[in-house]
This record gives structure tokens, C-alpha cells and sequence, in this order.
């Protein structure tokens, strides 16, 4: 399971522009935001997949790479991706907040 989460990266990678086709062929605005959507969790399963080498330095980067790419998208879903707000502020936060908590706990 571990080797195919990079697999499914690159192909999510190689194949965007063919699923955002599938879907939204006539509808540029809504090809758009499936496009960056499918590069955020590309990005997220690039820093999942860096997790698994399980240095607590290595986990902190990756963690924050996941939390950041899951906000994003998490962002694009439900909030307004066009303003900074309030949502955003929380979501960097708990980010960081996780993050950090995993770190200390990894390093004792």
C-alpha cells in the first residue's frame, strides 16, 4: 500500500488534464477548480508518502505539507477562496497546532 500512494500521485499528476476534460469539458471556471483541487492532493499524497519515513524532522515537514494541502482544498469546497477570513487563520493554526504536537510527541 505504501509504493502505491506515489504511484497514484504521478498519475494523478500525468492525468489531470484528461479528468478535468471527463468532467467539466465546457465549464472553464469549474475545470479550473478541479484542476488546482486534483494538484493540492497531489501535493498531499507527495507529503503523505514522504511521511512514511517516520523521522520525527521529516513527519513535521510532511505533516505541515499535508495539513496545508487538506486546508487548501478544504478552502476551495466550502469557504471563499477569493478573500482571506477568518476560516483561513483557523486552519493555518490547528495546522501548525497538530503539527507541533506531533513533533514533541515523536521526539521523547
Amino acid at each position: 500500500m505504501k509504493k502505491l500512494i506515489p504511484v497514484f500521485a504521478v498519475l494523478l499528476f500525468v492525468f489531470n488534464y484528461l479528468i478535468c476534460e471527463l468532467f467539466y469539458k465546457d465549464d472553464i471556471e469549474k475545470w479550473w477548480e478541479l484542476r488546482t483541487n486534483i494538484s493540492a492532493i497531489v501535493v498531499m499524497l507527495c507529503f503523505y508518502s514522504i511521511k512514511i519515513e517516520k523521522t520525527p524532522i521529516t513527519n513535521l515537514i510532511a505533516n505541515l505539507g499535508i495539513g496545508f494541502s487538506v486546508s487548501d482544498v478544504v478552502d476551495r469546497w466550502v469557504f471563499d477562496v477569493n478573500q482571506f477570513t477568518k476560516s483561513d487563520i483557523l486552519m493555518i493554526i490547528i495546522t501548525i497546532g497538530f503539527s507541533s504536537y506531533n513533533y514533541v510527541r515523536q521526539r521523547r
